[in-house]
Parts: structure tokens; sequence; C-alpha cells
């Protein structure tokens, strides 16, 4: 999640008006729970302060990306990450859930093979759903980019609303290698993405503009 340096300034305790880099940052510690049945915290954490998003990438067919600040932390960006709980029961059904251009025979099986044939492969891989989950959606992520390390991003008021980011409306990034508006609501599993949305509410509400339209999922 990546913000102007508006509530960078918020966050971190002010900034330089000479040169506009941050002083006395501080990591964020609030959390907020995800209502209903499935409620689990959601944490922000690793604050960055004059930041920079980069890539970090292990493989061309998926994305992964992280937060980052220079020494001097003047860039116009702040950057934080969110954590939300990860079951082993939510690794498995994400993971057997179809997925038709998957043909990595060690991750879940290919869209020709029936639903008991997937789960015996993924019940044998058990100790390694972890690693399927975190491939499957970094693969879903960089064809949502549309390759080339193109990030998908949609701004918090489109993700909470579950609505696709106008490009117009779109505001600039620290990314240097290009964003793409996607539904990244559609990404993570339906508790992930409701715990994060009761965080960005939460957040919101104790540091005005957190969830604003200048912050970019």
């Amino acid at each position: 999640l990546a913000h102007t340096v508006v509530v960078g300034e918020t966050s971190a305790g002010g900034a330089s008006e000479a040169s506009g880099a941050f002083s006395s940052p501080k990591k964020e510690t609030e959390n907020a729970s995800s209502p209903g049945h499935d409620a689990r915290a959601c944490y922000s954490f690793c604050m960055c302060p004059g930041g920079q998003i980069v890539p970090t990438s292990t493989d061309p067919d998926e994305l992964c990306v992280n937060g980052m600040s220079f020494s001097k932390r003047n860039s116009e960006w702040a950057n934080s990450g969110l954590v939300s709980a990860i079951s082993f029961d939510d690794a498995f059904s994400f993971c057997a859930e179809s997925d038709d251009d998957d043909d990595d025979d060690d991750a879940t099986s290919s869209s020709d093979d029936d639903d008991a044939s997937r789960l015996e492969r993924l019940r044998a891989r058990s100790p390694l759903v972890g690693l399927d989950f975190q491939r499957k959606i970094e693969r879903a992520a960089a064809k949502m980019g549309g390759g080339d390390l193109v990030v998908p991003v949609q701004t918090a008021p489109d993700f909470l609303e579950g609505r696709l980011t106008d490009v117009a409306n779109l505001p600039r990034s620290s990314y240097r290698l290009g964003v793409k508006p996607a539904r990244l609501d559609t990404l993570y599993p339906k508790a992930v993405t409701e715990a994060v949305k009761a965080s960005l509410r939460a957040f919101d509400k104790q540091m005005p503009g957190y969830a604003g339209q200048q912050a970019l999922l």
C-alpha cells in the first residue's frame, strides 16, 4: 500500500520543510479484524517513509513487489505492507480451485484432472501447500498486470467498493516498470480480502486519508 507524502507526514511524525525528507519514522502497529464468522486480524508493517515500490519477482511468470526507502527517505511516497493470517485450510482450498492456465505438475493439477485427483495431489504436497498458494497468487498477479513486471493496482476506495480504477484516476506511483488498473479485490481468498478491507476502514478513521484516493494498492 503506497501513499503520497501527506499521509507519510502523519504517520512518520512530520517532514523537513527544506528537503521533504521524513523525520522520526515509526512503525504502524494498529490492527483490525474482518467482521463475521471468519474474522481475522490484519496488520500494517514495515512502514517505509519517503520510499519506493520495487520488483522482487524470482520467476518471469510470477509477480512480487516490496517496499523500501533509500537512506535520505526523500521521495514523495510512503509505503507499508498489510498482513493477514493465512491458515492451512485457506491455502489448501485456494489451491484446490481449478486454474486452467496452471501447467505446473508440482503445484495444482491441470484443468483436465478431476477434483479427486487434484485434492489427492495437494494432500501429497501438504508441507508445501503454502508455496503453492504463494505461486498461484503471484502468477495471477502477473497475468493481471499483463507481463513485463507491470504491476496491477487499485486505489483504496475502489478496492473497498469492488470496482476497477479508472486509469484517469490513478495517482502517480513510485514503481518504475509501470502499473495497470486491475481488480485486486478478486486476487486473494475472500476472507483475506475482507480482513484487508476492515483494516483499511479502521486505519482511515485513525489517520484520515489512509484509505483515500491517493492510497494505491
